[in-house]
């Protein structure tokens, strides 16, 4: 039996954003969680989650496991159906806890171009177990985080509104998320369930400190293959990358994306069934590249316009460094209903790159707070 009647379940509370959620989960005035966790074991799954959460946490100036909420770790796959679990499991979950919303983070945050098909199968699949299981919970929201850039391939305005599926995409993990978003919208009306969209832009760690806070991708992503590649920029420079210079990257601290949840959960959700949750304006493209590659040492990089060629080197770079690409060259910008001005300056994205250096030689030591 739960010791204590949670309010919401969460899948994907390893992941990066997941985990910041729970961290956040108190001062968003939500107490306890049921959180889905795979693995083959109760031991193991709550291992992860608590490894998870203590990296996150450590990204803060000062975080108590007493912030977190209360968690109740159960084992399951989105990629299941109903998420792995048994009708009976179910009916036990929901008779113990009074499910006020179910927030859905899990995703697969591949990108390749051979595994299209399956990338996005998953992402839509899971989506939809999701919503079914939600409404066996008897949950009264399903909360889904997606994406901004699920807009697509697509230049200029992204409204907060469901974006046609009927357009081109710069990878399988943005087409994916974006059919996802269909998917659920679809399922939650047939369950009679109330949705809430959420698009983050690129998250970075947290304002407060310029840590990763446990990310892997985005912009540190970029940094690390950037930083694996310094090697062919000295042999073949100067290499000419052509970018659309005036491009706005759009950048969001992940405390600042916390911030933005806590005012839409405060507000009963309010009336956008879709909100973005970015920056009001992002860092030029040009600001970008020159504090990545005054952190990295590397000069041998010539952003052009995109009506010149590129050195041939860049067509031959592995798809895991073109897969940053159209986010260099693409203009697409974001309608933002929420009341915060976020903005990153160029001076802090450097300091982030700063850290995310530092980091990368001197690991953090998880230390459990208890």
């Amino acid at each position: 039996m739960l010791a204590r009647s949670p309010n919401i379940f969460v899948t994907g509370g390893t992941g990066f954003l997941g985990s910041h959620f729970l961290c956040w989960a108190r001062r968003i005035d939500r107490a306890a969680a049921v959180v889905l966790v795979r693995g083959p074991d109760d031991a193991g799954r709550k291992r992860k989650l608590m490894h998870a959460c203590a990296t996150a946490a450590q990204s803060y100036e000062a975080f108590s496991f007493d912030e977190l909420p209360q968690l109740t770790v159960i084992g399951g796959d989105v990629e299941r159906t109903l998420c792995g679990l048994a009708p009976a499991r179910i009916a036990e979950l929901r008779a113990a806890a009074n499910f006020h919303e179910f927030w859905h983070f899990a995703a697969s945050l591949r990108f390749e171009a051979s595994e299209r098909a399956p990338i996005i199968d998953r992402n839509v699949r899971g989506a939809e177990n999701a919503v079914k299981l939600a409404a066996m919970l008897g949950a009264k929201r399903f909360i889904h985080v997606s994406t901004a850039y699920s807009v697509g391939a697509v230049e200029g305005w992204a409204p907060e509104k469901p974006h046609q599926v009927a357009r081109p995409f710069c990878n399988a993990y943005e087409a994916g998320k974006c059919y996802a978003e269909h998917a659920i919208l679809r399922a939650a009306t047939e369950h009679g369930l109330s949705t809430t969209i959420l698009r983050p832009s690129i998250v970075i760690g947290p304002q407060s400190t310029k840590r990763t806070g446990g990310s892997r991708i985005g912009l540190y992503g970029l940094l690390r293959e950037l930083a694996l590649a310094r090697h062919l920029f000295s042999e073949h420079a100067p290499i000419r990358v052509p970018v659309r210079l005036e491009t706005e990257v759009n950048l969001i601290p992940v405390d600042c994306l916390m911030c933005d949840i806590r005012e839409i959960v405060r507000n009963g959700f309010g009336k956008n069934a879709i909100y973005h949750l970015c920056a009001r304006h992002g860092l030029s493209v040009s600001d970008l590249f020159t504090a990545l590659c005054s952190a990295l040492k590397v000069d041998g990089l010539k952003l052009v316009s995109l009506s010149e060629p590129a050195s041939p080197i860049v067509n031959m770079m592995p798809e895991r460094i073109r897969f940053y690409t159209p986010y260099l060259r693409l203009d697409r910008r974001f309608e933002r209903s929420l009341s915060h001005d976020w903005s990153i300056s160029a001076r802090d994205v450097a300091k982030f790159i700063t850290t995310a250096r530092q980091e990368a030689v001197r690991p953090h030591v998880m230390q459990m707070v208890r």
